[in-house]
């Protein structure tokens, strides 16, 4: 994680792209591709000082979407829901990959069953 955002590097090698760009004094990590113009991360301040955002970003047109506030790790599954963890909770919040908007309540406390 650093200042200087989000890498990719092609699977046939090559150097580093930026994927997706941070503001200054954020950083971003656990990137994950969930559509071919959109990536799903948590950003951070660099500081560490206010909580971890749940963000989607589109690289089309360059717009930001946080969808979970105080949220870190987060993962989109097959099953249309993004799983994340807050204070060491697990939870499961339904989520439209096309829109990138949240549609429906969070599932919590998952980790213990």
């Amino acid at each position: 994680m650093g200042p200087e955002g989000i890498w990719r590097v092609s699977s046939a090698g090559g150097s580093p792209q930026p994927m997706v760009p941070v503001s200054a004094g954020q950083g971003g990590l656990n990137p994950q591709r969930i559509t071919a113009n959109r990536v799903l991360y948590t950003q951070r301040t660099l500081t560490g000082r206010t909580p971890d955002q749940i963000v989607v970003y589109a690289s089309d047109t360059g717009a930001r979407r946080i969808i979970i506030d105080n949220g870190s790790a987060g993962r989109y599954l097959p099953s249309g829901h993004v799983v994340y963890v807050t204070d060491g909770t697990m939870h499961a919040v339904p989520f439209d990959v096309t829109t990138s908007r949240i549609t429906g309540a969070a599932l919590s406390d998952l980790a213990r069953g």
